[in-house]
């Protein structure tokens, strides 16, 4: 699309999701958009866009993903946008901004070259999103840098390896995961802090990838896998040992009792197969 972003799209106040991604806008944001008080959603990346960002859009406070990146904007970031915001993604990069505001420790503010326009401008990372998800432009500065270690520290995030001696069937295909293979879905896995970087995140996904047919050697469901090594240092145990294990209290199989109707055999009229009479009577 070409023009401008109509102003009377702020009266359509029960939208949650505006996304004008990729367009050849000749405009600026209207401030009419802070009036979408339900909006969760507002993509508007890669559209040219010029001027400031308007300070009504701090009150949008369902806003969970806000997409202002690529565009030529100028000025700074309002601190109402900033403030008390859950976002899941916040992404001014590539602009022309500068002297934003410090938000708070999960905040840094870098500075990096705009792929579209070519022109030097400030941006934020969030070092408790950006830094794990494929967000890593933003997050190159030493401010950045310093603040994602920082986090990954403290939050115990790590890399996760859904087994650790590979699937027994690596090239089995999930129909439930767009038909990608086990071994794909390993690698999918390992690379996203974001979803699964946590010990948590990471034992559920491998009790899914149980659950789903892919095979790993030593995972127990409940327990989080064995490392490659604890295995090979198991030791196969003897028929003796097998037996040890079992229970004390097996109970004993019933015997099954013998039945009472039958004919005896010198009561049969004949010796050869059972008629239909006496068949009958066996039941």
């Amino acid at each position: 699309m070409t023009g401008t972003i109509p102003s009377e799209l702020g009266k359509a106040t029960a939208l949650e999701y505006l996304i004008v991604s990729f367009n050849l806008f000749e405009d600026t944001i209207p401030s009419e958009l802070g009036q979408l008080e339900e909006l969760k959603y507002l993509g508007l990346d890669n559209d040219g866009l010029t001027g400031t960002i308007p300070s009504s859009l701090g009150q949008l406070n369902n806003l969970t993903n806000l997409e202002l990146h690529n565009n030529a904007l100028t000025g700074n970031v309002p601190k109402g946008i900033l403030q008390n915001k859950p976002y899941v993604n916040f992404n001014v990069y590539g602009n022309q901004l500068s002297n934003l505001l410090t938000v708070d420790d999960e905040w840094a503010i870098c500075t990096g070259i705009s792929d579209s326009t070519g022109e030097e401008g400030d941006h934020y990372c969030n070092c408790g999103s950006d830094c794990l998800a494929d967000y890593g432009q933003r997050c190159q500065c030493d401010d950045a840098q310093s603040c994602c270690d920082n986090y990954i520290e403290q939050n115990e995030i790590i890399n996760c390896i859904l087994c650790e001696e590979g699937f027994t069937n690596p090239e089995f295909v999930v129909k439930e995961w767009d038909y990608t293979s086990c071994a794909d879905s390993a690698s999918n896995v390992y690379d996203k802090l974001d979803e699964f970087g946590t010990e948590r995140q990471c034992n559920k996904a491998s009790m899914e990838a149980y659950r789903r047919g892919c095979f790993c050697p030593g995972f127990i469901p409940g327990k989080p896998p064995k490392p490659i090594e604890e295995i090979l240092e198991e030791q196969p145990k003897s028929p003796d040992e097998l037996l040890d294990e079992l229970p004390d209290d097996i109970p004993e199989p019933e015997k099954p009792e013998k039945p009472t109707n039958l004919i005896p055999q010198e009561n049969r009229t004949s010796t050869g197969p059972l008629t239909q009479e006496e068949d009958d009577m066996q039941i």
